[in-house]
């Protein structure tokens, strides 16, 4: 939504203002036009278009591609005699070396036809370069001639401008308009620099348009709303039931089966990412700190809209099943008074650039994570087995282990919040049994409702460490669970 004001200085009575330089693709139907006196009379909007006129150099143009043509057959002509006076002097040359060896013939005679000959071919070699070398003149100016013409084509414009019937007394009039325009757009992103505890947080929008019309140094507000949709509720899906008899075997076997569950997040957004802005299904307005200048070129220019230094929780995080790697997660509350959309964030820790991550919709005071990197002084191993313990005269029990290795060569100590992660059963006749006492490594926590379990690890400088994870599925005699390990 563009908004122009300015006041007038109305002479009085019947007249028309002319508003130009306005968006020449803006929406016509959207276009409210408003005075403080009233008087507002027939509204229109003309578009124009306006550029340099190039039909002079068309004319140019076709007069050298007719020279051109002319040109290139007068070169194959000369190329033409050329090769053929070079033919007849191959075979001079070697009709004089037949007679030569056989004894016959006179050298005068020879030297001069020979002379005659060349002196022929040179004369014939220059004309078909000088033929050459206008073509190739005719050439660079037709492409001289076709740039011009191309420049030209893109300096055409269209323009537009707003014309305004009002009938007022004289004095000041202050007058507005407002109207919707497409290829205007903007984006959320974040800037989050590290320093120690602290965390310097930015929010950011990065905007750009196309619209024909340059934005000055203007306030900008920014929206989350899209005029040009209607209000639309979610899309429901059809999720069939179906009923049925167990058969024999059924009744008697319960197959059980393992999968990994994603934690699912609820939004009205079918889209991950661009080009939509997640507001958390509410429409958001935010105020960029300082007027902008938004030329109509299509580039991107970004804008700080609000900044805040906060205390935050600094770990080390090790995940194995996901990553071998140790990295630095920050975990901090939304410090800013509005909501956190959805969107980029640039990472920067040590006075440079660390990466670029994403972070999610986030109310105000609410906590999120960002992760700042890896620490490459620490190697992790990571290792999944399964250990059978004979039972006499008992069926044997079957321990699954996971072992995760953390070698560190820092020269200082290091912190690190170790997680794995254990099955979760849903059936009651499937249950999952730690062995806390010999195998697990001490110092667990866990397993908590997802089955993670969580060990602190102090790492020494230059040292290794290993923890271990032991359970086995203890289960019903009529349920079938395939091997997962």
């Amino acid at each position: 939504m563009i908004l122009r004001q300015g006041s007038i200085d109305w002479p009085g009575g019947a007249g028309t203002i002319s508003v130009t330089g306005v968006a020449p693709v803006l929406v016509d139907a959207s276009l409210q036009v408003t005075t403080d006196v009233g008087g507002i009379g027939r509204v229109a909007i003309r578009r124009s278009w306006a550029g340099q006129d190039t039909t002079e150099l068309a004319a140019a143009a076709q007069e050298r591609r007719t020279d051109a043509t002319t040109h290139a057959h007068t070169v194959n002509q000369r190329r033409i005699l050329r090769e053929r006076t070079g033919g007849l002097l191959t075979t001079l040359a070697e009709s004089i070396s037949a007679a030569a060896s056989a004894g016959i013939g006179d050298a005068e005679a020879w030297r001069v036809q020979l002379g005659q000959i060349h002196e022929r071919l040179l004369a014939r070699s220059e004309a078909e370069s000088d033929a050459v070398d206008v073509a190739a003149e005719l050439a660079e100016s037709l492409a001289q001639i076709a740039a011009a013409m191309e420049s030209a084509s893109a300096k055409w414009r269209l323009s537009a401008r707003i014309e305004v019937a009002l009938d007022a007394p004289a004095g000041p009039v202050q007058l507005s308009l407002r109207y919707l325009v497409p290829a205007a757009l903007w984006r959320p992103s974040y800037r989050a620099s590290l320093s120690g505890d602290q965390v310097t947080f930015t929010a950011q929008a990065t905007l750009w348009q196309r619209t024909g019309e340059d934005w000055p140094v203007v306030p900008v507000t920014l929206s989350t709303a899209r005029p040009a949709t209607g209000a639309t509720l979610p899309p429901l899906h059809s999720d069939h039931l179906r009923l049925r008899d167990k058969t024999s075997a059924e009744r008697k076997t319960i197959t059980a089966h393992t999968w990994d569950q994603s934690i699912q997040k609820a939004s009205l957004s079918e889209e991950e990412g661009l080009p939509g802005v997640d507001d958390g299904g509410e429409s958001r307005t935010l105020t960029v700190a300082r007027p902008l200048a938004v030329p109509s070129t299509g580039r991107p220019h970004r804008a700080d809209i609000a900044e805040e230094t906060v205390s935050a929780v600094v770990r080390w995080r090790c995940i194995p099943e996901q990553s071998a790697l140790v990295f630095r997660e920050v975990t901090l509350s939304n410090p800013l008074p509005l909501p956190l959309l959805a969107g980029p964030v640039t990472l920067i820790t040590d006075g440079g650039t660390c990466g670029i991550g994403e972070i999610p919709f986030a109310a105000p005071g609410e906590s999120f994570p960002l992760s700042f990197g890896s620490e490459d002084d620490v190697t992790v191993r990571y290792h999944r087995e399964a250990h059978v313990e004979e039972r006499f005269a008992l069926a044997d029990h079957r321990w699954l282990n996971q072992r995760v290795e953390l070698m560190s060569t820092r020269d200082a100590p290091l912190q690190i919040e170790l997680i794995l992660r254990i099955p979760v059963s849903e059936l009651k006749q499937v249950e999952i049994i730690l062995d806390r006492k010999a195998r697990t490594s001490e110092g667990m926590s866990g397993p908590d409702e997802q089955g993670f379990v969580r060990w602190t690890v102090n790492l020494p400088a230059g040292g290794v460490a290993s923890r271990v994870v032991s359970f086995r599925i203890e289960r019903a005699s009529n349920v079938a669970l395939p091997d997962f390990w």
